[in-house]
């Protein structure tokens, strides 16, 4: 029921318009893979089912960090987001030959000052292969 409900709603076009735009102004999209990411401490990165006991309650078994559930896999997808951005891919890459219609994205940290808050944002430039 659920699973249909989402392609019915076209969840997999919204990436790809997001890549479209993000591609347009100039600004890098990243997938992040969340398998797990209710079960993972965003504190100490322990996995297990017994993590989560409730919807709302995470409680990890191995450091005790308690948090909302909901919370906690935020943060821990950030944290992969973020790994994605500064380390590349998690898992080894497929060499692929690119078609003369994809695009290399190279990524630049640049750091600005915004009110006096600081503030990280990765730019990309975009070329065509």
């Amino acid at each position: 029921g659920l699973n249909r409900a989402i392609l019915a709603s076209a969840w997999g076009q919204m990436v790809s318009f997001t890549r479209y735009k993000a591609l347009r102004a100039g600004k890098l999209v990243v997938v992040v893979p969340s398998a797990y990411s209710s079960q993972e401490c965003a504190a100490c990165g322990h996995t297990h089912p017994d993590n989560r006991r409730t919807q709302s309650e995470f409680v990890c078994q191995a450091c005790g960090h308690t948090e909302n559930a909901d919370r906690n896999a935020a943060r821990v997808i950030q944290s992969r987001g973020v790994r994605l951005i500064l380390f590349g891919e998690s898992e080894p890459a497929l060499e692929t030959v690119p078609t003369p219609t994809e695009f290399s994205v190279s990524r630049e940290t640049v750091f600005r000052s915004t009110q006096g808050t600081s503030k990280w944002e990765a730019q990309a430039t975009t070329q065509e292969v």
